[in-house]
């Protein structure tokens, strides 16, 4: 585990943030986050809303599973995912020539036991609702913004929106321990390193690798292995290994050793 900190600190000290892990979300939180957001959707009467709360829980939950920087995952079209023989999905990142040297990153989603968290039920559920709504997605950014007069823009979204929402919704769950949009990579890079994942493997997945990708249909054949990393986050263990983590490492029901007031 201490090597995958040691790549989320070298990840921040290059991008000229404190070297200070985010709070981790894991798959525990995600699901309450998850189940408040989507209960809101059932209620929700205007489409405004409705489209935003449809793909927050999708971005979150993607954002999760993939291990992906949230600016990167905000920069993805609807273009660039295509559906699995497995009913998974995979996302062909292509970084233009001024990020990272036009580079490619592919991650696959595979379907969850647990319907609550499925990155794969939740885009599924964002893509219907906007159908619903009549919002035209094809060849727009997947999770684009919306405006002040309550249309759909076809741009990126910025990460601060998204974090925006992220506080507002912890914060109606009480359940707010300062989490950020980092903290969805922060959780998967530490589910797949209590999970036994190869480093290498979850480095690809999550991409911390440093050299270009050529060998495109070797990386693809990995990534649509069942027992590759997607299969491993979406397996019962990673949830266990998960809940001895955090067990491990929750001291706010313990008693202090130094009373100061």
């Amino acid at each position: 585990m201490k090597a995958y900190l040691k790549v989320i600190t070298q990840e921040q000290l290059a991008a000229s943030v404190p070297p200070q892990q985010a709070v981790p979300i894991f798959l525990s939180k995600l699901a309450r986050l998850a189940t408040h957001i989507e209960g809101r959707l059932r209620k929700e009467n205007s489409p405004v809303a409705a489209f935003i709360l449809a793909r927050d829980q999708a971005f979150f939950k993607t954002l999760f599973f993939s291990g992906d920087r949230g600016g990167d995952l905000l920069n993805v079209r609807t273009d660039d995912v295509i559906r699995l023989p497995s009913g998974g999905l995979l996302f062909n990142q292509v970084w233009g020539k001024t990020l990272r040297g036009g580079r490619t990153n592919m991650f696959a989603l595979e379907k969850v036991k647990d319907e609550t968290v499925c990155p794969v039920r939740g885009l599924d559920l964002y893509i219907d609702t906007a159908r619903q709504l009549q919002v035209p997605l094809d060849g727009m950014f997947l999770f684009p913004p919306t405006t002040k007069e309550g249309e759909i823009a076809n741009k990126q979204a910025a990460t601060s929106t998204l974090e925006a929402a992220l506080r507002k919704y912890l914060k109606a769950l009480n359940d707010d321990d300062g989490e950020t949009i980092h903290s969805f990579r922060t959780g998967c890079a530490i589910t797949l390193a209590m999970t036994g994942v190869p480093k290498q493997q979850a480095m690809e997945h999550i991409g911390w690798f440093s050299e270009q990708t050529p060998a495109y249909y070797t990386k693809l054949s990995r990534v649509m292995g069942v027992g590759g990393v997607s299969a491993a986050l979406a397996s019962e263990e990673a949830e266990k290994a998960v809940r001895d983590f955090e067990t491990a490492n929750d001291v706010r029901h313990v008693e202090k050793a130094f009373i100061t007031q």
